[in-house]
């Protein structure tokens, strides 16, 4: 009988299968797997090229899931007997991002002022582009540009509204540095 599981949405999901032999009746054995909204195992649908006796499902949407699998048995010159399995509950759940999951660039550098300082290296694909804000703090106060001058800074990174991802905040230190300026004056003046 395929087995109960819960998952993120970032995670992979392991196989559910079924075991079933034919008691060598000479028939031959098919599968049958089927998605539903509940675990009647009755009425679900077909999932298209989900005919052995494993099935990986998909988890890239929250929810809750149930699956099942009609083994049938058929023999040249006899009904096909089929039977169905229990339906497995599989729960998708949002994933939490956690800052090993986040590669930032510039933490600790040198800047000249007004530049941007922080830049997002990497991110699960799931999260790049509008689910994700990077921002600058002083002093627990959301800056609302760059920082502008040297100094000890929190960056906070945001996901928010992410269909896979649940809102969260992370904090990183970041200290500036401000690069040397040169200063030239004009002859005769």
């Amino acid at each position: 009988e395929p087995v109960d599981n819960e998952y993120t949405v970032i995670e992979t999901a392991e196989a559910l299968s079924v075991s079933a032999t034919n008691e060598d009746d000479g028939g031959t054995l098919s599968y049958q797997w089927y998605s539903d909204t509940d675990s009647d195992a009755i009425g679900g649908t077909a999932i298209a090229g989900a005919t052995d006796a494993t099935y990986t499902p998909a988890i890239d949407a929250v929810g809750t899931f149930y699956y099942y699998c009609v083994v049938t048995n058929s023999k040249t010159g006899f009904e096909p007997k089929s039977i169905t399995s229990q339906a497995a509950k599989v729960t998708v759940t949002k994933a939490t991002l956690t800052k090993a999951d986040v590669t930032l660039d510039g933490l600790e550098s040198t800047y000249d002022l007004y530049e941007q300082h922080v830049s997002v290296v990497a991110l699960p694909a799931a999260l790049e582009g509008q689910y994700v804000t990077v921002g600058y703090m002083k002093n627990e106060y959301l800056l609302p540009n760059v920082p502008s001058s040297a100094g000890e800074y929190t960056v906070v990174l945001s996901v928010k509204d992410s269909p896979n991802y649940e809102d969260v905040d992370l904090y990183y230190d970041m200290v500036i540095n401000v690069a040397d300026v040169t200063v030239h004056t004009m002859p005769g003046v």
